[in-house]
């Protein structure tokens, strides 16, 4: 992907002056935005980043400041940016050595099918093309991705990082929404019990997943009695009726939608609980909750990103390894491809990391 990171490293690598700092190339690079787009700092300060932002940036450590990203919305900002790209691009780039410089940003754009073919078309342009692959490297997320890639086709995608899989769900709103996944029982029960092990019959452990996410939504002010209405409503919404007529449980896969500031929950029923309330699942049960997820997601999805925990290795007993659930939801996943239409990302606890064959980053 295009980033600033990546962009700024590249640009680096043909410049006229070698020993150029980065803090003093990078914040040249930025200069045709930061005049175009009047973006200022805090207070109405000049903008500029100093020697440590800049490394945290350079090393895609951190984000593209707000700030920049901002300035994107002004109308006319390509043309605006193209003529003040003037004079980075006689004093700091070496143009003898433009058309490979230019191959190389060309191909970190890999994603990006439209701006390829108009930077290929400003070749002949190199204000022009700078102008188009800045505003693209600010559009993009830079922080370094954590996550091992599995396959990439099409319109969909499938990879796993190592993480915690709430905190997509959960901090500052967002404004592309993310679908969290959590595996629930069949009567999506709202009630924690906090003495759990000693309990005769005890509902939602807060070691689960599920028990953390009603923790964090209590958190943010749902009290459970408001969750049971949404879950309902939601369940109601689409038409998932419950196993017996007026009765609270639901069939396996059947999916909760409720939804927060940052994201939206997935709530998928993949146990039943037996008459102690423990959760009891089988292989079958989490392979049909699967699909079952992954036909919501096709339908009601609109390809967002969805991040999938491992299932059936804990408190559900249906007795998978880590390894054995990982290769249950990557195989559900490729085999149902075409119901993917966004990135799915499957989560891997960072406890769990080391119980499974994989290479995924720590983020």
């Amino acid at each position: 992907m295009l980033t600033l990171a990546s962009l700024a490293k590249t640009a680096k690598r043909y410049a006229l002056d070698s020993s150029t700092s980065d803090e003093a190339f990078l914040n040249a690079l930025l200069e045709p935005l930061v005049i175009a787009g009047r973006v200022r700092a805090r207070g109405g300060k000049e903008f500029s980043l100093d020697k440590s932002r800049t490394s945290l940036v350079i090393n895609g450590k951190c984000d593209v400041p707000n700030s920049l990203r901002k300035a994107l919305v002004r109308f006319g900002l390509e043309d605006t940016v193209t003529h003040e790209f003037g004079s980075f691009v006689e004093d700091c780039i070496d143009l003898s050595l433009f058309e490979p410089f230019a191959n190389e940003v060309i191909e970190l754009a890999s994603g990006s099918g439209e701006t390829k073919l108009r930077m290929a078309a400003a070749l002949d342009n190199p204000e022009r093309f700078m102008a188009i692959a800045l505003l693209e490297a600010v559009k993009n997320e830079n922080r370094e991705s954590t996550a091992q890639s599995i396959w990439d086709s099409g319109t969909g995608s499938l990879c796993i990082e190592v993480g915690d899989l709430l905190a997509h769900g959960f901090g500052k709103p967002r404004k592309m929404k993310q679908i969290v996944v959590v595996p629930v029982d069949t009567t999506f029960a709202t009630e924690i019990t906090w003495g759990y092990e000693s309990s005769p019959a005890p509902k939602v452990s807060p070691k689960t997943l599920h028990g953390q996410w009603l923790v964090r939504m209590e958190a943010t002010g749902v009290e459970p009695d408001e969750l049971v209405d949404r879950i309902g409503s939601s369940l109601r919404r689409r038409s998932v009726a419950p196993v017996q007529e007026g009765g609270v449980e639901y069939p396996i896969g059947s999916v909760a939608i409720v939804p927060n500031a940052r994201s939206v929950f997935y709530l998928t029923a993949i146990a039943r609980l037996d008459k102690n309330n423990n959760a009891r699942a089988t292989r079958e049960d989490i392979l049909s909750a699967l699909r079952a997820l992954l036909e919501t997601y096709d339908k009601e999805g609109q390809g967002l990103d969805i991040f999938i925990p491992l299932i059936g290795t804990g408190e559900s007993r249906a007795g998978l390894t880590h390894q054995e659930s990982l290769d249950l939801i990557v195989n559900t996943v490729t085999t149902n491809r075409t119901l993917v239409h966004g990135k799915v990302t499957i989560v891997v606890y960072r406890g769990d990391a080391n119980k499974l064959e994989i290479t995924a980053k720590e983020n």
